[in-house]
């Protein structure tokens, strides 16, 4: 099945599904996700954070995402929390800099 052609809400299983099928995904391997909890919805968001985790615990895949849903962020807290991966997450927060088209990155976990 191809991404394109499956309901929205699931696209992003479904890369991660396809990306897991071909032994693609590795410690050497950086994804990064825009604004993932937009697509997901919520009834699927803490599903995805628990399985970035899942990725990354047997993994050590690198994940980056861009997360403006408070849902998102919280569900990704409490997955990193269950999963005791703490030492293994940070999360930023870009702050608009003096500078135009410039963020500062302040850690917040």
């Amino acid at each position: 099945m191809s991404p394109q052609f499956c309901e929205s809400s699931l696209q992003p299983f479904l890369y991660l599904y396809r990306l897991l099928l071909k032994g693609s995904l590795d410690k050497k391997t950086l994804l990064v996700f825009d604004q993932p909890g937009l697509i997901l919805g919520s009834g699927r968001i803490t599903p995805f954070a628990c399985l970035i985790c899942e990725i990354y615990q047997h993994l050590q895949t690198k994940f980056l995402l861009a997360v403006d849903l408070k849902e998102m962020t919280a569900a990704l807290d409490a997955a990193v929390q269950g999963y005791g991966l703490d030492s293994h997450f940070r999360m930023y927060e870009a702050h608009e800099s003096e500078e135009p088209f410039q963020y500062d990155f302040v850690q917040v976990i």
